[in-house]
């Protein structure tokens, strides 16, 4: 853990926000206001500025030190490439006024440089809270239209973009870490999971239908409705994916709830007004789930969890025990 992880939250916050006023300066935003977001692993705050334009809004993100440009770059590409071809609700990336999308910033008291975007805000609520079947029909469509234009986009051959299969994400777990902070019986699991996932995915194969770029984090709370509009943000983990992962984040949100057959029928009736999608994938969303969980492992022992120098054996506890359980049905 280093100095500036042991400082109080709220000296983070204000090192974070002379780092913003320094980034928002590049874009001609300096009298711009700025408000904290919390909640999320990178620095990001909502901008608003009001002048004779009118009033506009963006959310600022201060990369995390281990969000690697690759990383900013496929998502910045795709944004970019969603906003061009489609009416898709989703944050546009804005120009800095030298022309750069991706701004590498530092200051005194703030360890290294942090790659830094600038996205309009989405506007709108989440319906986490509150979904319906209407709302859960459009939502169906949204992701449909999201994943129709992933099945063809394809980053520059500049930019690294990785697949999210089991055989890639398992390839970098370390088996001693997992034991140590899990146990044996969890690793077996762990890898029993990853190995019916595989048999789940080569039935499937990789082909436009049912794979392409993901959003690769969408659950409801990320899902944004404004009067007659609907959008989604969070695609920092967007990569070549399958497009049931998605569907089956989304999914899992509806567990437990009282009309929640009801909403996830709604929810793929909209998909398949746009886009098919067979009983034989439906039938498979477990796999896809289990597909989340392998990630959330590899991405909390990638880290250490936060923070810093934290033991990761609770954070684990959740999706190691979705694994056992996918394993041992």
């Amino acid at each position: 853990m280093n100095r500036f992880e042991q400082l109080p939250e709220a000296e983070q916050i204000q090192r974070y926000t002379q780092l913003a006023q320094k980034v928002l300066a590049s874009y001609g935003l300096t009298d711009a206001e700025i408000a904290w977001q919390p909640g999320t692993r990178d620095a990001v705050f909502r901008v608003s500025k009001s002048d004779e334009r009118g009033a506009r809004a963006y959310a600022l993100r201060i990369g995390h030190p281990s969000r690697s440009v690759d990383q900013l770059s496929r998502e910045i590409a795709w944004l970019t490439a969603l906003c061009r071809d489609t009416d898709l609700g989703v944050p546009e990336p804005v120009l800095a006024r030298n022309g750069e999308l991706i701004r590498s910033v530092g200051i005194g008291g703030v360890p290294g440089f942090r790659a830094c975007i600038l996205l309009r805000w989405v506007t709108g609520r989440p319906i986490d809270s509150d979904p319906e079947t209407d709302r859960l029909r459009r939502v169906g469509e949204f992701v449909a239209r999201l994943h129709a234009h992933g099945a063809t986009y394809r980053w520059p051959d500049e930019i690294d973009s990785p697949r999210c299969t089991p055989a890639q994400l398992t390839g970098v777990v370390p088996r001693a870490a997992l034991a140590r902070h899990a146990g044996m019986a969890a690793v077996a699991g762990f890898f029993a999971a990853t190995e019916r996932v595989q048999g789940v995915l080569a039935a499937l194969g990789e082909g436009a239908d049912v794979a392409g770029v993901i959003h690769g984090g969408l659950r409801l709370r990320r899902v944004r409705f404004h009067g007659d509009r609907i959008g989604a943000v969070g695609f920092d983990r967007c990569r070549w994916g399958y497009f049931a992962t998605d569907i089956a984040g989304l999914l899992a949100d509806l567990r437990g709830r009282g009309e929640a057959e009801a909403l996830r029928d709604a929810f793929l009736d909209g998909y398949r007004r746009v886009r098919p999608i067979t009983e034989e994938t439906i039938a498979q969303l477990p796999a896809f789930e289990a597909l989340r969980a392998i990630d959330q492992v590899v991405r909390i022992l990638a880290r250490g969890h936060e923070p810093a120098g934290a033991d990761p054996t609770d954070a684990l506890e959740h999706p190691l025990g979705q694994l056992v359980a996918f394993a041992d049905a």
